[in-house]
């Protein structure tokens, strides 16, 4: 394999960038392998709509250098083919170079986050898949399924590589401060189920486990900013706490280190939840226990739904909520049929002015008619008239107990709907 390196191996050196390396010669002569690699431009343009489409950074990257990540994904598809088809599996420790040097040049010269990089992965290897499967058929099954395995194996391969090669840059050329590598290893952690074993080669002893806590902040300008700020303290002071940010997605991700205690950690990530909510009105946060480093990942997949529903509650508080707090609300969200049902009970409220918007503040002042009037700058007893209406339309009584609970699991159904 020829090429140069994508990052120096010394601090502060810049080579040239990789140059891909030519295809090998196959030599079994699999007809399912030239069928692929006769369509593998047309594979290259799925891979890179999805991701482009999928993942902001890669768009970008693309738009500044629209040849790079064909070149890569023309490299990846065709030397897999080959590697397959010479029964060379799995990849050497070469071609794993070429994504160690690919991580490298994400960290080094795109500011790609760990979960970025990963992401790209995750989301070619999936639009890749989804592609190959229109030559699939009853002929070459076997061969199919053989290959699908081990492009599932190669590509868990590929991603441990670039990581590694994110890892090692980042930590040479953002430099040693506590700040930095908190961010850099809780992104780690974030995207790879690697980071442990990364973790101890640069010297960094993790905890046994991790209470992840997602915060989001809903619908205000510089809400993650003051959030980050009110809270910044705690994140400093407490031995072992790692942190991220997503911006698009005004969210915080926190990850409390766990001891053999996960009481202290619940109290802490409480403690953040409240200094946050102190400069912004709408917090919305969930927190779970990934019992092992390995399995944050996996935790965070999950967590990420029970945030989405924390998100769609008219009432939630500023508190972190566990998923088994949640039993009815994670129902309804998996199983559109219901979701749409509830959403119709609100449909007869469009016949009044502004019932929506009396129901979303009854709900976020937890049903105090004083507080929510005030907060629509309405007389109390425009407030009583409003509720009157929605029982009269919806067929709901707001007073009631049994209405409050419909009309609050229809809203929940309807800001689920609408954030799909």
């Amino acid at each position: 394999m020829t090429g140069q390196k994508l990052v120096p191996r010394h601090p502060g050196v810049i080579r040239a960038f990789l140059r891909l390396p030519m295809e090998v010669c196959h030599i079994n002569d699999s007809k399912l392998v030239r069928q692929l690699k006769a369509r593998r431009d047309i594979t290259v343009s799925k891979i890179l709509d999805m991701t482009t489409s999928e993942i902001p950074k890669v768009a970008q990257l693309h738009a500044k250098r629209p040849k790079e990540i064909p070149g890569e994904l023309h490299f990846v598809t065709v030397r897999m083919l080959d590697m397959f088809d010479n029964g060379q599996a799995p990849f050497l420790d070469s071609d794993l170079e070429v994504f160690r040097n690919m991580g490298s040049r994400r960290c080094l010269f795109d500011s790609f986050s760990a979960s970025d990089l990963r992401d790209g992965f995750e989301v070619g290897h999936l639009a890749g898949l989804r592609d190959i499967l229109s030559v699939a058929n009853s002929e070459n099954y076997a061969e199919f399924a053989k290959l699908i395995t081990y492009g599932a194996q190669e590509n868990a391969r590929m991603i441990a590589a670039a990581m590694t090669g994110y890892h090692d840059t980042a930590r040479v050329e953002r430099g040693e401060t506590l700040q930095a590598r908190r961010q850099l290893l809780a992104e780690l952690l974030r995207a790879s189920t690697e980071a442990a074993s990364m973790a101890a080669a640069a010297g960094i002893l993790l905890p046994e486990a991790y209470l992840i806590l997602i915060c989001r902040f809903l619908q205000e300008e510089g809400a993650l900013e003051r959030a980050l700020n009110e809270s910044r303290s705690l994140l400093r002071s407490s031995p072992g706490i790692l942190w991220s940010t997503q911006a698009r997605r005004d969210e915080l991700m926190v990850l409390l280190p766990v001891n053999g205690d996960e009481d202290v950690a619940e109290a802490l990530s409480a403690e953040l939840v409240a200094a946050a909510s102190r400069r912004v009105r709408s917090v919305r946060a969930a927190h779970a226990l990934a019992a092992t480093v390995g399995s944050v990942p996996d935790t965070l997949r999950e967590l990420q739904q029970t945030v989405s529903v924390v998100v769609a509650m008219p009432d939630a508080q500023a508190r972190p909520y566990k998923a088994t707090e949640l039993v009815i609300e994670l129902a309804i969200s998996r199983q559109p049929a219901l979701q749409n049902r509830l959403v119709d009970l609100l449909g007869p409220l469009e016949q009044g002015t502004d019932l929506r918007l009396t129901l979303d503040e009854l709900f976020f002042h937890e049903l105090d008619r004083e507080k929510a009037a005030k907060a629509l700058n309405i007389h109390r007893r425009t407030l009583t008239y409003r509720l009157q209406k929605i029982r009269e339309f919806s067929g709901l009584d707001p007073s009631s107990p049994h209405g409050i609970q419909l009309l609050r699991a229809a809203m929940t159904a309807a800001n689920l709907s609408s954030s799909n």
